[in-house]
């Protein structure tokens, strides 16, 4: 196999990998209740009592953060992944082939961070929305 095969064949992996993972992740965040949801809805069908509720919550405030702490050392861990392979990739490449990658790697991280704006403002305006039908619904 060529090394333009390689290529692009590391590309389209990484690019499917990626891909897979964003629609898992996008999945996840609309399946997940928040903490106080979550909460309301353990009161209500568990009939906790105040001392109860407290405490759980309490826990859950404590996972807040050890989750926070193991979602950095994940994107850390995936950094240096994406680093390593990067280097070996380049490893293969002449320097025409090295630029052009760095150029599409570079398209590919403009698109994305621009989908994630848009993806943000769509979900802001989503929960002003919200609010304020609520806001109207409660007068």
């Amino acid at each position: 196999m060529n090394t333009k095969s390689i290529v692009f064949a590391l590309v389209v992996l990484l690019t499917g990998f990626q891909s897979f993972a964003q629609e898992k992740e996008k999945g996840r965040r609309h399946e997940r209740p928040n903490n106080e949801k979550h909460l309301a809805k353990m009161k209500q069908e568990l009939n906790l009592s105040a001392e109860q509720e407290a405490k759980i919550k309490q826990i859950f405030e404590e996972n807040k953060t050890k989750h926070q702490d193991v979602k950095e050392k994940r994107k850390a861990e995936m950094e240096s992944f994406k680093a390593e392979t990067d280097a070996k990739i380049n490893s293969v490449l002449n320097e025409e082939q090295k630029a052009k990658f760095d150029k599409i790697k570079a398209e590919r991280k403009a698109n994305r961070k621009e989908k994630m704006e848009k993806w943000k403002a769509k979900h802001e305006e989503r929960r002003a929305n919200k609010e304020a039908k609520k806001a109207e619904s409660a007068k």
